[in-house]
């Protein structure tokens, strides 16, 4: 997924009064023509006042709908883009001055603080989550701050949506550089692989594609349209979870994504950083060539042989409905209730039978 930046919530404000202007006109040309038509012949009038009819009531239909989308519709996408993605972002995900949705951080770190930094991508981010501290690692660092002890727990919520391994690596680096971070988590979802993907497959539609008679970048309600009609059920779209399996059993791909790893845990083993891994699963996904379960074992699998700590999080999640699991239909983000259930995995694995990790000790 590749976000573009955010725009104001009521962005593309003359765009859409254009709308309700030429609804109006067309409006009043059609009130015009039959006070002024009498003298027409019949099947003419008839005919021309149907399609004027029909089209102010499809017009005053699209500006409802522009409406309804741009100030009350208020969720996100699976695809990132959209500008109904795009606006949530805006209304819902502030972030702190280096661009993670978390409260600012404190250069120099107190004598009695221990810090964790949860690096991941959107799932970590909270991607289509309105309040942050439902996400799960709000609420492994309030359950922290229930154990008390000597020492405070602060949480950094490292996410960041679009972001594969590659520059997680990176993101790891500035926070044991900047922040003086005592512990790294990996949110590893299996999208983090994504840009590996073999020559040849078959990629995700572009989007937006140059208009040539509107704008999907100004209608919140065109854009909607041509994201579920023509984006969403496109080839690259419905074979994407086929293409991401395929990826980790590529030879040439899961050797780049195991070089990568082995490069943040000998970043972290550098540093003395304590280093675990969290694999989230994806609420709902795809058939065919994708297997959750196989994937997983393999990413687990690589942690294990290096002793790295790993909690598998999709077993927690099996059979429950994935509609109960994911923020909206459109969307396959794990939404409130998927998050709890990763805290309590995540805790119950790394934290709960540590009583020296849950005081902030190494």
């Amino acid at each position: 997924m590749v976000l573009v930046p955010p725009i104001p919530p009521n962005g593309f404000l003359m765009h859409y009064l254009w709308w309700w202007i030429i609804t109006a006109s067309v409006g009043l040309h059609t009130w015009f023509f039959f006070r002024l038509s009498h003298d027409w012949p019949r099947k003419k009038r008839l005919i021309a006042g149907n399609a004027l009819v029909t089209l102010t009531f499809l017009l005053i239909a699209g500006a409802l709908g522009e409406t309804w989308f741009r100030y009350f519709h208020l969720e996100t996408h699976e695809i990132g883009h959209t500008l109904g993605s795009r606006r949530w972002l805006a209304v819902c995900a502030q972030r702190n001055p280096i661009g993670y949705r978390d409260e600012s951080w404190s250069v120099a770190k107190p004598a009695t603080t221990h810090r964790i930094a949860f690096v991941g991508d959107s799932f970590t981010f909270g991607w289509g989550i309105n309040n942050p501290g439902d996400r799960f690692t709000d609420l492994i660092e309030r359950r922290f701050a229930e154990f008390g002890g000597p020492m405070r727990v602060e949480i950094m919520n490292v996410g960041r949506p679009g972001t594969e391994t590659g520059e997680h690596i990176d993101a790891i680096r500035k926070m044991i550089e900047g922040f003086d971070v005592d512990e790294v988590v990996l949110c590893y979802c299996i999208n983090d692989i994504d840009d590996l993907t073999p020559p040849g497959e078959i990629p995700r539609p572009p989007y937006p594609p140059p208009g040539t008679f509107t704008n999907l970048e100004s209608s919140f309600l065109l854009d909607f349209l041509y994201v579920q009609l023509i984006a969403r059920p496109s080839e690259g779209m419905v074979g994407y979870f086929d293409r991401l399996g395929r990826t980790y059993f590529d030879p040439e791909s899961w050797s780049i994504q195991c070089y990568r790893f082995d490069l943040i845990i000998q970043l972290c083993h550098e540093n003395d950083i304590d280093f675990r891994v969290a694999l989230l699963p994806m609420p709902r996904h795809g058939k065919g060539d994708y297997d959750p379960a196989l994937v997983h074992d393999r990413v687990a699998d690589f942690f294990e042989s290096r002793s790295v700590p790993v909690v598998n999080l999709l077993p927690c999640i099996e059979g429950i409905d994935p509609a109960e699991l994911v923020v909206n239909n459109r969307d396959y983000h794990p939404n409130e209730r998927a998050n709890a259930l990763f805290a309590d995995c995540i805790w119950e694995a790394f934290y709960e039978k540590e009583p020296e990790q849950d005081n902030g000790g190494n």
